[in-house]
């Protein structure tokens, strides 16, 4: 009976997977324009250069520019998933359906750690499935787990790294040392934010298996050893050998935010857009504290905590960039769980028990199917297939000439389809945050302004950004002429200027 119990929880597992698996899959081939464009393209403009540096079947001009565009955009995290794609646009050719397919492999895959990690925290399959369910179709993670970067990797690294981590506290052995560690420091070498969810977690852990020992104890060593060694190693490389790092780290540290009320209620934002609701991030906070074992409180709180010390860490990217927030998914998916005991030991207490956890199953089937359908509308609701022709041609006008642009994404989409590099005149945003940075949007503007010299084109194609930058707009409608204005777009001749500007 037994047998059949546990093949039916594992029959659970699997159908929630392949729901998750099935949604994500769905248009799978349209361009990654659907979710934060500008860090998709970043991506897939390495991807495309490393392909670049040993295709056969590209055009000597395309595989010099491609290679170019990978050679000039700046270096932060490894390219894992970039390498990835360019090894395998060997056998499929430069497809962007490639490294989106990995993206939901690895999200997806991550479930069953998941499963795993809530099944040793609370006994019960049913909140490891409940667990799973919203882990694989909250509306957010449905669109996110999609995306060209590093973040849906970085996310199943540390879900599985939490439970390694989890099964090694239970049962030291020296596979789950390996296996935490590894997975410890693989998620930080994937994006080093991740130590704030990966390290305290696994220093609480060292404690409580061994407290002040802990400093004698090999399997402690090592464990720090192999979480700490990748991202240690890839960032001395970086920075003090190559020096492709230097410069990475300033522009993300903003302690002045802190202290701003309009921080808090953008943050709180962030939580309900992609947790689907406050209500769920307050059942996450109760339940962790409600964890019967006082072991289990103190790491779900723990993970928490790095949770809420990343925020302040990051505090700009944190209210401005809500994939930031992506590993609140399965944080949420992982400490409601402590509450579904109380709520068994509530329906069985009942006198027709069966009703109500048939009522209960009920709804959260109609709780999951909502989720997936939401994910289904809001992927059916764009194609974005349109837009590499539109990039393309926009290229081809502006092929003789060097163009500066207040354009989408830095000009990713011109490099991408319309294989055209731009100079890129900043948006209000990037001047709010050169003003967080100690300078003034007046000071940028003048030093923009002065970088239009040596350019024969200004291309506009974010025509709301244009409008809500008058200096910008006077200082080319009164002295510049417009050679071409199109489907959202305008191009004015900077080589014949009306007078001095």
């Amino acid at each position: 009976m037994k047998t059949r119990y546990d093949s039916l929880q594992w029959l659970g597992v699997i159908i929630l997977l392949l729901a998750g698996l099935g949604i994500r899959l769905y248009d799978l081939t349209d361009l990654p324009l659907d979710f934060h464009p500008t860090r998709q393209l970043f991506s897939a403009l390495k991807a495309r250069g490393l392909y670049a540096t040993f295709a056969t079947d590209m055009p000597d001009w395309q595989r010099q520019i491609a290679v170019r565009q990978w050679e000039q955009i700046g270096i932060i995290e490894p390219p894992i998933m970039e390498f990835l794609a360019a090894q395998t646009y060997r056998f499929t050719g430069v497809q962007l359906w490639v490294p989106r397919l990995y993206s939901i492999i690895f999200w997806v895959l991550a479930g069953i750690p998941l499963y795993l990690l809530v099944l040793q925290l609370t006994g019960l399959p049913l909140a490891g499935l409940i667990a799973l369910a919203v882990y694989v179709s909250l509306p957010y993670g449905g669109i996110a787990s999609r995306s060209f970067q590093p973040d849906p990797l970085m996310v199943a690294c540390i879900v599985t790294a939490w439970w390694a981590m989890f099964s090694w506290y239970r049962k030291p052995s020296w596979r789950w040392v390996f296996l935490a560690g590894g997975f410890s420091g693989l998620a930080i070498l994937v994006k080093n934010l991740s130590v704030f969810l990966v390290l305290p977690p696994l220093l609480l852990l060292l404690w409580e298996q061994f407290r002040w020992r802990a400093w004698r104890e090999p399997q402690a060593w090592v464990l720090l050893v192999l979480t700490a060694l990748p991202a240690g190693a890839y960032t001395v490389y970086g920075v003090w050998i190559d020096g492709f790092l230097k410069g990475q780290f300033g522009g993300r540290f903003f302690p002045q935010l802190w202290t701003d009320p309009v921080f808090y209620i953008r943050w709180l934002g962030q939580i309900e857009h992609v947790g689907g609701s406050r209500y769920l991030f307050a059942l996450g906070l109760i339940g962790a504290f409600l964890a019967k074992e006082t072991s289990h409180r103190r790491w779900l709180l723990t993970l928490w905590a790095g949770y809420f010390a990343l925020g302040f860490a990051f505090s700009y990217h944190y209210m401005t960039h809500d994939y930031y927030h992506l590993p609140l998914i399965p944080l949420l998916a992982i400490t409601i769980t402590p509450l579904i005991p109380y709520g068994v030991e509530k329906l069985q207490t009942q006198r027709l028990p069966w009703l109500g956890r048939g009522v209960l199953l009920g709804l959260l089937v109609v709780l999951f199917a909502n989720n997936l359908w939401d994910i289904r509308v809001t992927l059916k609701r764009n194609d974005y297939r349109h837009e590499a022709a539109y990039w393309a041609s926009l290229g081809e006008k502006l092929r003789n000439g060097n163009v500066m642009a207040l354009t989408h994404d830095y000009g990713y989409r011109l490099n991408y389809w319309g294989w055209k590099d731009a100079g890129i005149w900043p948006t209000q945003g990037d001047l709010y945050l050169r003003e967080l940075m100690g300078g003034s949007a007046e000071d940028a503007l003048r030093e923009f302004q002065n970088s239009i010299q040596g350019y024969d084109y200004f291309l506009v194609t974010l025509l709301g950004e244009y409008e809500n930058q008058p200096a910008l707009k006077q200082m080319l409608e009164q002295n510049y002429p417009l050679l071409e204005k199109g489907d959202g777009y305008l191009i004015f001749d900077l080589r014949h200027p009306k007078t001095s500007p």
